[in-house]
């Protein structure tokens, strides 16, 4: 995983990577309703509660991500970013100078999709566009809202991703169920007093999928950079 208060090293089991600048994760999808914002803040707050200094940064217009982790201890401020362990980006659910920018800027690039064939379809375009920018060797994709006593939830997601984007992409090994809990995360944090919200959600079974979230983006990023550095 990432590290250190002076000097960020990014290390993964039997992966030592060298010192590197501040680590940024991008959460993308061409289209709005695949639970970028929700998978973002669940990484955050992963992140953070695995004692790292989180910062945001909010692509889009809306900046209903910087807005939802109100009270959470992460930096806004972009002055501050830079003393952050890792910064987490969102991104507009279209593509644009913000999609753009997010991909091209960031360390690793998350494509969030749900399952269901509608949303399916949408993986393979906003691949071929991170693919166009250049940013296929650093992209993996999160499966999000699944529900796992469905067809649909007991999919293969590694060949899904394979068959639809004609060839194979990281994919998380694990799924973000679907949960009413997790669509709710903008508003418990908002609602929250300030240093109570990562509380009050480590109290549920969103703390799973956080954790799970922090430690799939601390072994992509190693694997990244070091295939970077070769």
């Amino acid at each position: 995983m990432f590290r250190g208060p002076h000097i960020r090293t990014c290390l993964s089991p039997g992966i030592p990577i060298e010192p590197c600048p501040v680590i940024q994760v991008a959460f993308v999808n061409r289209k709005g309703g695949a639970g970028k914002t929700t998978v973002a803040t669940l990484a955050t707050l992963g992140l953070l509660d695995s004692g790292f200094t989180v910062g945001v940064k909010d692509y889009d217009d809306q900046g209903s991500f910087r807005t939802s982790l109100f009270g959470s201890g992460v930096k806004e401020d972009p002055a501050l970013l830079p003393d952050c362990d890792v910064v987490v980006a969102d991104t507009p659910g279209r593509f644009g100078t913000g999609f753009d920018e997010a991909v091209q800027e960031s360390h690793l690039v998350v494509i969030v999709s749900g399952v269901q064939p509608l949303e399916i379809t949408e993986l393979p375009r906003t691949y071929d566009r991170v693919r166009e920018l250049r940013a296929a060797a650093k992209s993996v994709v999160v499966f999000n809202k699944v529900r796992s006593n469905t067809l649909f939830g007991r999919q293969n997601f590694s060949v899904l991703v394979e068959n639809f984007c004609g060839g194979a992409i990281p994919t998380a090994p694990f799924v973000i169920p679907y949960k009413e809990a997790y669509g709710r995360l903008p508003a418990i944090l908002w609602e929250e007093e300030r240093g109570r919200a990562l509380r009050y959600l480590l109290e549920r079974d969103v703390h799973t999928s956080a954790l799970r979230l922090a430690s799939f983006l601390g072994t992509s990023i190693a694997r990244v950079l070091k295939k970077e550095a070769a």
